[in-house]
C-alpha cells in the first residue's frame, strides 16, 4: 500500500436552517443512518443532473466517529463517459491518442464501472460544516445539493431554502466594529484559458479513426474567463455597453472590472450587519474577488472574509485517508471554538458530545 502526503484546503461554512427543529447534520443523519430508512442506498440518493439522466451526483460514502462530527464524501459521474490516453512510444514521430471506457478493463463489475468525474468532502457538526471542494464539486453545488436532498428527495426541510454562509476572521470583525464600511467591490481581472472543449472534440474526432495522424498544430483560441469577464458579458448582453472586443486586452492583460457598493452616508448600520450580508450573499464568489473598504481607510479582503486552512492529506493508494480527513477536519473545526472564530452554539454542540 502506497502511503503520500498532498496539501489540500479546507473550508469553514455555516448553514443557515433558521427555526428548524433539526440540526443539518441531525437532518443528514436521519436519512443516511437509518438502515430502514429508504436513502440508506446509495442507488436512492442520486440527484440527476441532465435532461437524459446520464449524469448524477450524491452523497456516496459516510463516517460517523463517536457521535461526532459526520463526514460525508460526494461524487459526481457521466455513465458511458471516456477518457482519452496517449502512448508514449521513444521511437514514434507522434504519441498515439486512444479513448478508454470502463468496460474496457474486462473486471467482474466493468459493466457496472464507470469513471468518476469528481469528488469532495465535508464534515458537519450540528450546523457547522467543514468543505473540501474539488474544480467540479464547490461549495455552490454543495449547497444546492443538500437543498435538493433535504427538499426534493427526503423533505426534512420543508420546502425552506438552505444556505452555506461564510464566516469572517476575528481581524475583520474588529476592523469592522472600529471603522464602519465605506463600501464594497467585487471583480477582478479580465483572465483568459484555453478552450479545452473545441480541443478535446477535436482530439475524439481523429482518435475516432485509427488510420487519421495529427499532421499539423491545431490552432488554440483563448476565451475570457473569471468574475470581470461575467460582469462584462452580462453588461454587454443587456445592451449597457457595445459589442466589447475582449481579443483588444489579451496583450496587454490588464484589464480589471469591478462593481462597487457604497453606502450612503447617512446610512448607520454596524459592522455585524454588513458582515452578515456579505457572508450569505456574496457567499459563493472567490475570497481574492471581494474587497471592504473602510470609511476610517483601510481594507478588509482575501482569508480575512472567509475562513480557510491548508493540511497535509494522507492519501493510500491514490485514495483519501477519510480517517485522516475526519480528525483534521474536526481539530480545526474545534480550534475555531476555542480561539472564539465561530459562534457560540458549537460549543454548544461539542459538549453534548
Amino acid at each position: 500500500m502506497t502511503r503520500v502526503t498532498k496539501k489540500r484546503t479546507i473550508n469553514y461554512k455555516l448553514a443557515q436552517t433558521g427555526s428548524h427543529a433539526l440540526t443539518l447534520q441531525a437532518m443528514l443523519e436521519k436519512a443516511l443512518l437509518d438502515k430502514s430508512s429508504g436513502f440508506y442506498l446509495a442507488t436512492n440518493r442520486r440527484e440527476s443532473l441532465t435532461e437524459d439522466g446520464r449524469s448524477f451526483r450524491f452523497i456516496n460514502r459516510f463516517l460517523h466517529h463517536n457521535d461526532e462530527m459526520l463526514l460525508c464524501q460526494i461524487v459526481q459521474f457521466e455513465q458511458g463517459r471516456s477518457q482519452m490516453t496517449i502512448i508514449l512510444d521513444d521511437t514514434a514521430e507522434m504519441f498515439e491518442l486512444n479513448p478508454i471506457f470502463s468496460k474496457d478493463f474486462g473486471t467482474k463489475n466493468s459493466d457496472k464501472t464507470e469513471f468518476l468525474e469528481s469528488m469532495a468532502y465535508f464534515g458537519v457538526m450540528g450546523n457547522h460544516l467543514v468543505v473540501m471542494g474539488s474544480q467540479i464539486l464547490k461549495s455552490k453545488e454543495l449547497e444546492r445539493h443538500l437543498n435538493w436532498f433535504l427538499n426534493e428527495l427526503t423533505n426534512l426541510f420543508n420546502g425552506k431554502a438552505l444556505y452555506l454562509s461564510d464566516k469572517p476572521s476575528e481581524k475583520a470583525l474588529k476592523q469592522l466594529a472600529q471603522s464602519p464600511a465605506k463600501s464594497v467591490s467585487i471583480g477582478s481581472d479580465i483572465t483568459y484559458e484555453q478552450d479545452l472543449e473545441s480541443m478535446n472534440d477535436d482530439i475524439a474526432a481523429d482518435a475516432s479513426d485509427t488510420q487519421k495522424t495529427i499532421t499539423e498544430a491545431k490552432s488554440v483560441r483563448w476565451t475570457p474567463a473569471g468574475l470581470g469577464a461575467n460582469i462584462l458579458e452580462c453588461l454587454k448582453d443587456n445592451g449597457y455597453i457595445g459589442q466589447f472586443d475582449f481579443s483588444e486586452t489579451l496583450d496587454d492583460a490588464n484589464l480589471q472590472v469591478s462593481i462597487e457598493f457604497k453606502y450612503n452616508r447617512k446610512t448607520t448600520r454596524s459592522g455585524q450587519k454588513v458582515i452578515d450580508t456579505l457572508s450569505t450573499s456574496l457567499r459563493h464568489i472567490d475570497k481574492d474577488d471581494v474587497k471592504i473598504n473602510l470609511k476610517g481607510g483601510g481594507e478588509i479582503k482575501g482569508d480575512d472574509l472567509k475562513l480557510s486552512h491548508t493540511i497535509s492529506l494522507a492519501f493510500l493508494d491514490e485514495k483519501v485517508d477519510e480517517s485522516d480527513l475526519y480528525f483534521k477536519m474536526k481539530d480545526w473545526l474545534e480550534s475555531k471554538v476555542i480561539k472564539q472564530e465561530v459562534t457560540p452554539d458549537l460549543q454548544d454542540v461539542i459538549e453534548e458530545k
